[in-house]
Order: structure tokens, then sequence, then C-alpha cells
């Protein structure tokens, strides 16, 4: 499912999703569903837009409601991991890194998708 050429924006803008930046107290984005509408905080670091975005844009095509719901929140983790995760980089990084927030900036992912793709690894190998 890893898609290196994934760009969450070009992605949103098929669908006719509109994207604002706005202060988030919380959270680095939200979707609005009923507005077709994510709001992304303000003061994101730019290299996280990508992987935010793409959280997202799961959260988009499988129609979930607005609002942080865990089972949701846990399925759109899992999603935008495999799409932005090169398995084989992965293997390579933990392999040498133990520091996890040094392996996501390398990849490109939040600690979220770190943790659902390293969750779905463990399965994988049981």
């Amino acid at each position: 499912m890893y898609d290196p050429a994934f760009d969450p924006l070009e992605r949103l803008a098929d669908r006719g999703v509109q994207i604002i930046q706005h202060q988030l107290h919380e959270n680095d984005a939200i979707w609005i569903p009923r507005r077709n509408l994510i709001i992304v905080d303000e003061t994101l670091h730019p290299m996280m837009l990508r992987p935010t975005l793409t959280h997202e844009w799961v959260h988009v095509i499988h129609s979930d409601p607005g609002g942080h719901y865990p089972r949701f929140e846990s399925r759109a983790d899992l999603i935008s991991a495999r799409i932005l995760t090169d398995p084989n980089q992965w293997a390579d990084l933990t392999k040498i890194h133990g520091d996890y927030d040094h392996i996501c900036l390398e990849i490109g992912i939040t600690r979220g998708q770190f943790m659902a793709y390293y969750q779905d690894q463990l399965k994988k190998a049981a």
C-alpha cells in the first residue's frame, strides 16, 4: 500500500475538501464532514502537513463522522502510515535507531502513525 507519490492535497482537492488554517488547541487538524472541511492548526510544522493531511484523507474516504473517536483515529493512523511508510526504510531504521521520534522524522510520519504501523508489524510477525 506504500505510495511514495501520494499527495493528500491533490486527493482532498479531488473530493472537493476545503483546507483552512486556524488556531487549534488540542489537535493538529480536524475533519468537519458537514462542511467538507479540514482545519489544520496554524502552528503545525510544515514537515507534518503531509502525514497529518493523509490521516485526515482517510477520515474523508471512510466518511467518518466529525469528532475524535478512538476506532476511527486508529484506522486513520494505520492506513495513513501504510501509505507513507516504505517497508524497507522502516526495517532499516528500526534496526539502527531506538528513538522513534528520529524514525518519525526520517520517514515523515506522526507518532500516532508510527505506533499504529509498529503494532501492525508486530501482529504480522506473530
